[in-house]
């Protein structure tokens, strides 16, 4: 889908050109437009940023990034943090999970031993203090 525009025109305004060239009937409300980049990263389009400049931006190499025209309100954006992930085999995740969980393991055992430490200070000092009084 493409249509014809100048760097002044807005993220609405493409929008609105996109649904009355394809003789789109329903509300330009309900659609975004969306930057899709080749590792799963979208990100939305704000409605005053300007699509033309935005693609210049991005470089001219389509196979890189794409702004796509999608379901504003049921596609989420997805960052470059998580985009990362959407291309890992299920090995990758599960050692990922499994490294996730054994530092997990050993920071609850640090946090545990930290307070088992700091109790054992107080009733030190508490028994201390009863022995005077």
């Amino acid at each position: 889908m493409n249509v014809w525009v100048s760097s002044l025109v807005s993220t609405q305004e493409v929008i609105n050109l996109l649904l009355e060239k394809y003789k789109v009937e329903s509300k330009a409300e309900n659609f975004a437009l969306f930057i899709v980049r080749d590792n799963g990263e979208q990100k939305k389009l704000r409605e005053d940023d300007y699509p033309l400049v935005t693609r210049v931006v991005l470089g001219p190499h389509e196979d890189i990034a794409r702004i796509f025209l999608m379901d504003g309100q049921q596609t989420p954006e997805i960052s470059s943090e998580v985009a990362q992930f959407l291309n890992l085999s299920i090995p990758e995740c599960r050692a990922i999970l499994d490294r996730y969980h054994e530092e997990e393991y050993r920071e609850l055992h640090r946090i545990r031993f930290k307070y088992a430490e700091l109790r054992k200070r107080i009733n030190q000092r508490m028994e201390s203090l009863k022995v005077r009084l």
